[in-house]
């Protein structure tokens, strides 16, 4: 299966990005709202900067410091999207397998993955995605040497 095949079955749900200079209390409520676990920073949505997942919230509050630096860093309109992100993005396209894709993610222990095409970033594919397509590519092959094998015997 194809990464392509998988954004076709997510549907067209745009990309959820920001500004890498929005604050981080945009990005949170942004990502309550959507009920998503990252957020892409752009300047203009087609090029990538950078990933703020809620992993980088999450280490971003405990190296923060003392138990009043963690509100700070939330609530603090002042901290910005690039100042906790992952810059450093690993990216796949459309016509990747999942098996490479799932690798990758595994190997890493990436949750969201941006997806490239041509430069543009065309979508988002996350954990989930990949581990319920995966099923579902496993259910197939089982169903089909099951069906096979019924027909030797």
């Amino acid at each position: 299966m194809k990464i392509s095949e998988i954004l076709k079955n997510k549907g067209h749900s745009p990309v959820v990005w920001l500004r890498p200079d929005d604050s981080l209390m945009t990005a949170m409520h942004r990502m309550k709202i959507e009920h998503i676990g990252c957020i892409i920073a752009s300047e203009d949505g087609k090029t990538p900067l950078g990933i703020l997942s809620v992993r980088d919230i999450v280490y971003a509050m405990a190296s923060h410091g003392s138990d009043h630096g963690l509100s700070e860093l939330v609530a603090t309109p002042e901290t910005q999207i690039h100042e906790v992100m992952t810059k450093k993005l690993t990216v796949c396209n459309p016509d990747d397998s999942l098996h490479d894709v799932m690798k990758e993610m595994t190997r890493w222990r990436y949750w969201n993955m941006p997806v490239m095409e041509e430069d543009v970033l065309v979508g988002v594919i996350g954990i989930d995605d990949v581990v319920k397509h995966g099923v579902q590519e496993m259910e197939l092959e089982a169903n089909i040497l099951r069906d096979t094998l019924i027909r030797k015997s």
